[in-house]
């Protein structure tokens, strides 16, 4: 697959060990991945009296990155200048049994 562009993913991982006050100490993931990206729309909401633009990304990510289950709602991703979240989670493709790419689709909201 060829990867026209790249993003940056980042999450918090629990270390498993805890400071001297009892709190769990945790440590954060930070890696560039090649990707593809797709616009796939804009929303404009209004509601409780507050203006948004939501907008949605479709990602295809290298499997260059270990993305471990139940992390895709913390995972932050900067492309270009725009941070956004996951919306849902990370989809994995694997071909025989070795993956071959994840999928993604991320929102960005603003106002």
């Amino acid at each position: 697959m060829i990867y026209r562009t790249s993003v940056r993913l980042q999450w918090s991982v629990d270390t498993g060990e805890e400071d001297a006050h009892g709190n769990p100490i945790t440590s954060t993931v930070d890696q560039t991945v090649l990707a593809n990206v797709w616009a796939l729309g804009t929303d404009q909401k209004l509601d409780a009296g507050r203006a948004y633009v939501r907008t949605r990304y479709q990602m295809i990510l290298a499997p260059t990155v270990d993305i471990p289950p139940g992390v895709a709602p913390s995972i932050r991703v900067t492309w270009k200048m725009y941070t956004m979240f996951i919306d849902g989670g990370v989809e994995r493709h694997y071909v025989g049994s070795k993956l071959h790419h994840y999928e993604l689709i991320t929102k960005e909201i603003v106002g």
